[in-house]
């Protein structure tokens, strides 16, 4: 097993949603916690831009540095 493989099988193992993104924020990883606390599945958004797909303060967190609360 790969350590990509070995990755993915621990952050599926989470009971935590984890959603990765590049630094286009493009989706890369979609964990299965995720996928159940969200309406989207995991072959739809992998590959898409994160606004796109949830609208939300996700990117404005990434960009300036500060957490959900200080926004």
């Amino acid at each position: 097993m790969d350590n990509n493989n070995k990755n993915d099988l621990i952050l599926n193992s989470l009971a935590e949603g984890v959603i990765a993104v590049d630094k286009n924020f493009k989706i890369t990883f979609f964990n299965d916690a995720a996928e159940k606390s969200t309406v989207f599945e995991r072959e739809k958004v992998i590959g898409n831009i994160c606004k796109n797909i949830f609208k939300s303060a996700i990117v404005s967190v990434l960009q300036n540095g500060k957490n959900v609360y200080d926004i």
